[in-house]
């Protein structure tokens, strides 16, 4: 239940952005082969190439970043230590050490909706250009890509809680709620 409402909430603002096209064209591996790169077989080569980019652990890193249980010099190391195994690998297990707590926001839900979000957001940034940026590997569609996810798959840290939702109390009390205050936010924006 929990997974069918975060994958429909999240492909909701995706579609809100990118539009209907875009989206359904992210998850569709005959547009993808014939439009953005002929080497792609099947949607996990997608998503390796979205991976590539770091989308994943850009995510993962700037959540532990501002999480004040992990400033010591201890957890930090184990921080990039784990990072490294996340570029490495980034499907390895959500419950290994000391990423249990913090990689839990990146269960499979999250990563098919950052993976629809930046291909949704990559092609509608293609279509802007009108062909003119050949490159499918271009920093600026890649950049452009992930500012769509980063506008519509919400992040949930400090910066972007109300002030009385920042305490650990808050975060357990708020959490699912700070998803729906940035769901109204962007809907009224969009």
């Amino acid at each position: 239940k929990s997974s069918v409402t975060n994958i429909f909430g999240g492909s909701v603002h995706t579609i809100q952005s990118a539009g209907i096209p875009a989206f359904k064209n992210a998850r569709d591996i005959n547009y993808l082969r014939s439009k953005v790169n002929k080497d792609w077989q099947s949607m996990g080569d997608v998503y390796n190439w979205v991976k590539s980019h770091g989308v994943v652990e850009d995510f993962l890193l700037y959540e532990l970043q501002i999480n004040p249980d992990v400033k010591g010099a201890a957890m930090q190391k184990t921080i990039q230590e784990g990072i490294a195994k996340i570029k490495k690998d980034p499907d390895f297990a959500d419950t290994e050490g000391a990423f249990n707590a913090a990689a839990s926001f990146m269960r499979v839900p999250e990563r098919i909706l950052r993976r629809d979000a930046f291909v949704a957001h990559y092609l509608k940034a293609r279509e802007k250009f009108d062909g003119l940026i050949t490159d499918y590997n271009s920093p600026y569609l890649i950049d452009m890509a992930r500012k769509g996810v980063k506008g519509t798959q919400f992040l949930y840290s400090a910066p972007f809680r109300p002030a009385w939702a920042r305490s650990s109390m808050g975060k357990v009390f708020s959490r699912f709620q700070i998803w729906a205050y940035n769901s109204v936010r962007f809907r009224n924006d969009a």
